[in-house]
């Protein structure tokens, strides 16, 4: 288990550590996936391959044959590359024990298993990993779980069978920060300078940020926003965008949500952050003066109030901790052992938390012997009820005929054609959880088609879209999509 600063080298560490053996690299979000797999790519060529819910539209764009496409599929499915980097639940979710569960245990017994940034799941997601862990180590598989922010009760839970690290902590002061007495939509950003620095914003809440969004754009500031609510082409423009920005000598706004917290290399030099739990703000400071000493005297990140939304996506009590902890630190230049002391701080005496219960009677429920089918586990891991593949209606509407025809090809089309068709298709969909009274809003497309019908993919009405924004809803009175 190794603790490590964020920016020191803890994928690098990683390798080392594999030291040629078959590996798993594990991940929470596609997005710091594929930045992942392109990293190895580099290094590792064909030995390297990408697993998550999006692979065919990977792979379909680099191959030209539907044989090499089934062949390179199935290789990656059926873990056969030396190095498969995942999001976590294309091995993990294993440990509900569906049937068929054997290959994956089997391939992890001879396997090193690398579990990135562990504390930035939820608490049921993070029972699963230490279940899971705990019965592949006595298998024979190893495992590496880092970070910059593992929480005490993890730690807890590997220290009989676990080689614990001396924490890794760069000898430097990177981040200033300021407590704002204020929440973000109340700031007035007068004292942002946005013209000569990369500036990151990080809301709680998708609706957060669109509306940060247009607060700024009101301003007359030209700023990007980053969240899941895009249709994927437009999703994967920003996503790439966001790190091509990263590298470019210039300044600009990026707002965001949690998206970007774990495992992406990207470094701003002024972060504006809603508060959330110490764990997940700790990877928010991150991506800010990443590499960096810094020395100015005014802070480098400001920290605003939660609101009551925050209060049903973080647990309550963590996030009241995590503020009164901060406010301690107001106005200092965190060392490296300060943001150590935060998290133990946090995750005192955590027993009776919401976070802490959830966690531990998943934990129980696995092993007691509880076992789900492959679809049901999955749903467990991910913790998602009622996901649905939409597409927005205006986005519909506005490409109404380039749609159908997609529709009518995949119904025509056979082999890789019929796969190159709906992952353009895709291109145009949205997963959404939509939960009680929003299902009204879910209507039947006006073409008939089995795939539309064996995919139960539906046109999503009551919403605007456009491709700066994403998604809104009409009328937004639930707590929304998070990230």
């Amino acid at each position: 288990m190794l603790i490590a600063s964020t920016g020191i080298g803890k994928t690098e560490y990683a390798m080392n550590w594999a030291n040629g053996n078959k590996v798993f690299y594990l991940l929470g979000i596609k997005i710091a996936v594929n930045s992942m797999y392109e990293r190895f790519k580099k290094f590792f060529g064909d030995n390297v391959s990408l697993l998550h819910g999006d692979i065919n539209y990977m792979l379909v764009n680099d191959i030209d044959d539907i044989k090499d496409f089934d062949f390179k599929l199935a290789k990656a499915r059926q873990f056969s590359y030396p190095i498969t980097v995942a999001t976590a639940d294309q091995l993990i979710v294993s440990v509900f024990k569906f049937n068929g569960f054997e290959l994956h245990y089997l391939t992890a017994s001879y396997s090193k298993i690398i579990v990135d940034e562990i504390q930035s799941y939820n608490p049921e997601t993070i029972a699963c990993i230490v279940v899971f862990l705990q019965e592949v180590s006595s298998l024979g598989a190893k495992f590496l779980i880092m970070s910059a922010t593992i929480p005490p009760f993890i730690k807890k839970e590997f220290e009989k069978i676990a080689y614990f690290e001396e924490p890794q902590l760069l000898d430097r002061k990177r981040h200033k920060i300021e407590i704002k007495d204020c929440f973000i939509e109340e700031y007035d950003f007068l004292d942002v300078d946005f013209d000569n620095q990369k500036v990151l914003i990080i809301c709680n809440t998708i609706k957060k940020a669109q509306l940060i969004y247009e607060k700024l754009l009101k301003k007359g500031l030209n700023a990007n926003l980053l969240h899941s609510r895009f249709i994927r082409l437009d999703r994967k423009k920003k996503e790439d965008e966001i790190l091509k920005f990263e590298k470019n000598n210039v300044g600009g706004i990026w707002i965001t949500t949690q998206i970007v917290e774990a495992s992406l290399d990207i470094d701003f030099d002024l972060l504006l952050t809603e508060c959330s739990t110490i764990d997940s703000m700790l990877q928010r400071f991150g991506r800010c003066y990443r590499k960096r000493d810094y020395s100015k005297p005014k802070p480098n990140i400001f920290i605003f109030k939660y609101d009551s939304i925050s209060k049903k996506v973080y647990d309550p009590e963590l996030l009241e901790r995590t503020y009164n902890v901060l406010v301690g630190y107001n106005g200092l230049l965190l060392t490296e052992e300060q943001k150590q002391n935060m998290i133990n701080e946090v995750f005192d005496n955590i027993e009776h938390t919401k976070y802490y219960q959830s966690y531990n009677e998943y934990k129980k429920l696995l092993k007691s012997g509880f076992r789900a089918n492959k679809k049901e586990s999955q749903e467990l891991f991910r913790k998602i009820t009622d996901q649905w593949i939409v597409i927005p209606k205006p986005v519909y509407l506005e490409n109404e005929d380039l749609i159908n025809d997609y529709i009518k090809n995949i119904d025509l089309s056979k082999g890789l054609e019929k796969i190159r068709q709906k992952e353009k298709f895709f291109d145009f969909c949205v997963n959404l959880p939509i939960l009680n009274k929003k299902k009204s809003l879910l209507q039947d497309f006006p073409v008939k088609s089995n795939f539309l019908t064996n995919y139960d993919i539906k046109m999503l009405d009551g919403v605007s879209y456009d491709n700066a924004v994403g998604l809104k809803y009409n009328d937004e009175e639930e707590i929304d999509n998070i990230i």
